[in-house]
């Protein structure tokens, strides 16, 4: 993780979390972070400029990074995917689609908000459950 806050040094490295002070636009920190080795790179910067300038650098140090970024424009999207990302999403977008959800169908969102299905495993979101417990759950509802 780089990021340019010092709390958040402290905070996430006690979590076993790899994280450089500094900021991802500049070449030199995505160079400390070994960008040009990491098969993945998720940009999340605050700034649509900052995210597309994220991308451009990682992608001039690795051409075979698989680069997700946040967009806030459709434009920017756009720009991100020019300069070399894989995937934009929108978290803005992404969150006005799941309250349109929530008002329309509002206990299958529920429901999904408890269950959801990756692939072949199940994720139990909100649960504290023991391991064995969740395992049998996830036969249950093959």
């Amino acid at each position: 993780m780089i990021t340019p806050n010092r709390e958040d040094l402290d905070e996430y490295s006690h979590h076993n979390i790899l994280v450089i002070e500094g900021c991802s636009t500049e070449e030199e920190i995505l160079e400390k972070a070994v960008v040009e080795k990491a098969k993945g790179h998720i940009c999340t910067m605050d700034s649509e400029v900052d995210n597309i300038v994220t991308v451009l650098t990682a992608r001039n140090l690795n051409d075979k990074i698989y680069i997700i970024s946040n967009s806030i424009s459709k434009s920017g999207a756009e720009k991100l995917m020019k300069v070399g990302a894989n995937k934009t999403l929108s978290s803005v977008e992404i969150s006005g689609k799941r309250m349109a959800a929530l008002m329309i169908k509002p206990n299958i969102i529920s429901f999904l908000d408890v269950f959801t299905r990756v692939g072949d495993v199940l994720i139990v979101l909100g649960r504290e459950d023991p391991v064995e417990k969740l395992r049998h759950l996830g036969d249950e509802i093959k």
